[in-house]
């Protein structure tokens, strides 16, 4: 009857093509857009995560590192506690032995002197090793701090 409908397209015929065809280019721009949305998110949440992963490294240095110091001044405590103790059992023994209030008196004047020589000694080392243990210790996170804020300034600036 009408020639013009046979030379329809299938599409239009079932009427469903020009509707699937739409239905793609808003798929095709939905589908984009939500990757547009996406994408600076999951960057982001990427980045939080190298960020928390990098600061937990440096927590784990610091403390490894700091255990280590502990450990060597813990040894080294122990070790002056016990020449200390050895000392002043000397020195006893040498006073209980003293044949005169004078040779007393010389002995524990001896002792006295060495005894604080000693003690000024450990006291230095002491502070020493206490100073290397936050230098240590801090060195980690002071990079991991300047890192971070270097990455900071840089996603500011």
């Amino acid at each position: 009857m009408f020639p013009a409908a046979s030379a329809r397209t299938p599409a239009l015929r079932t009427g469903t093509g020009g509707a699937d065809m739409a239905t793609a280019k808003k798929t095709e721009t939905g589908e984009g857009a939500a990757k547009a949305a996406t994408d600076p998110f999951l960057a982001a949440f990427t980045q939080c995560a190298d960020l928390h992963k990098d600061t937990v490294s440096a927590l784990l240095q610091s403390a490894k590192a700091t255990s280590k110091s502990l450990d060597t001044f813990n040894t080294r405590s122990a070790a002056f506690a016990r020449q200390s103790a050895e000392s002043a059992l000397t020195a006893a023994r040498s006073m209980a032995s003293a044949q005169s209030i004078q040779e007393l008196i010389a002995v524990q004047a001896d002792y006295t002197k060495t005894a604080l020589d000693a003690c000024a000694g450990e006291l230095s080392r002491t502070g020493g090793l206490m100073s290397d243990m936050f230098k240590d210790g801090f060195q980690p996170l002071s990079t991991r701090m300047s890192g971070a804020a270097s990455r900071a300034g840089s996603a500011t600036g």
